[in-house]
């Protein structure tokens, strides 16, 4: 689905669009995943919601170098906190 395709094109440095598999309010959405993914690795123009934001997104390179740095310290983060949840 759009989230696995969004991680792995940003972990392998693929160029993508993610788009909302269910409405937000629904039952079974799971976009706030989506949502965080994007925010957190600078990325979040390439949700595609209209025509418009998929040629807005269409129109700019993903900053791969950015995307790299922001995964490094979102991965180191993750590490810290696994480990300080170990330790208790």
């Amino acid at each position: 689905d759009s989230f696995h395709g969004s991680v792995f094109s940003n972990i392998f440095e693929v160029p993508f669009f993610s788009f909302r598999r269910h409405e937000n309010m629904g039952a079974q959405s799971t976009n706030s995943r989506i949502d965080t993914l994007l925010r957190v690795l600078g990325n979040s123009d390439r949700i595609c919601e209209s025509k418009d934001a998929f040629r807005a997104a269409m129109a700019n390179e993903i900053d791969f170098v950015s995307v790299r740095q922001r995964l490094n310290v979102y991965r180191h983060e993750s590490a810290n906190w696994l480990k300080s949840a170990l330790e208790l």
